[in-house]
């Protein structure tokens, strides 16, 4: 009798006390309610249960923008800008008031190309993958400042009679050319790296396909070749 007692008496133990834990995390219980020694209780004043943790969303392609026109327009005015500070020098010599207007002309094409280069350029980096080329950039912007200050000395002076020194124009023109070509190497960059981050294209798969005539047409079969997207 003693050995069907023990038995029966352990396995009422051990119901009891599978019976007894009701959970073994908070997410057991209903509610707001915590588990405490396998018990679901309501939590003390002051708690706050950990937020959940937000799913982890893969990054998208990044937008070139319009750093690659911006790019292409930074060499177009850079050539502008260094034909006019030429012409400038060249004409400069026989009518000083239109060599002036020239230079000038050239200062202000200058002025206006260098930021739509580098908006353009900054419309590519507006994801934070995409780096383009810093070295570029700070020469681009570092020898467009110079310049623009440099040329505005020099019209400044050559407006109020002051003769400028043969080769000036064309230096300045020079540099202006530097800074756009700099400008635009870091948009043509820039947009090179967001393409990078585009999905690639599916490949295309051929297979051949055996299609059969009905009766009504002759019969027989079409051969020939199906392409997968």
């Amino acid at each position: 009798m003693t050995k069907l007692i023990f038995p029966l008496v352990l396995m009422t133990s051990l119901a009891s006390g599978e019976a007894a834990a009701q959970c073994t995390k908070d997410t057991d219980c209903k509610g707001n309610r915590i588990c405490v020694a396998g018990r679901c209780q309501n939590p003390p004043a002051g708690f706050a249960a950990a937020p959940p943790t937000p799913a982890t969303v893969p990054p998208g392609p990044a937008d070139p923008g319009w750093a690659q026109g911006a790019g292409i327009f930074g060499f177009i005015a850079g050539a502008v800008v260094l034909g006019m500070s030429v012409a400038a020098e060249v004409v400069g010599t026989e009518d000083p008031d239109f060599g002036i207007i020239l230079g000038a002309a050239g200062t202000g094409m200058l002025a206006i190309s260098g930021p739509i280069v580098g908006i353009g350029a900054a419309s590519a980096r507006a994801d934070p993958r995409v780096s383009g080329s810093w070295v570029c950039r700070l020469v681009g912007w570092s020898s467009y400042g110079t310049t623009i200050s440099l040329a505005l000395v020099a019209v400044a002076l050559a407006a109020s009679d002051v003769e400028i020194p043969q080769g000036i124009p064309s230096t300045l023109g020079v540099m202006g050319l530097s800074a756009l070509i700099n400008l635009s190497l870091d948009a043509i960059w820039s947009a090179a790296d967001a393409r990078k981050l585009a999905p690639s294209p599916a490949p295309v798969s051929w297979m051949p396909t055996v299609t059969p005539l009905p009766l009504s047409r002759g019969g027989g079969v079409v051969v020939g070749l199906a392409a997968r997207f």
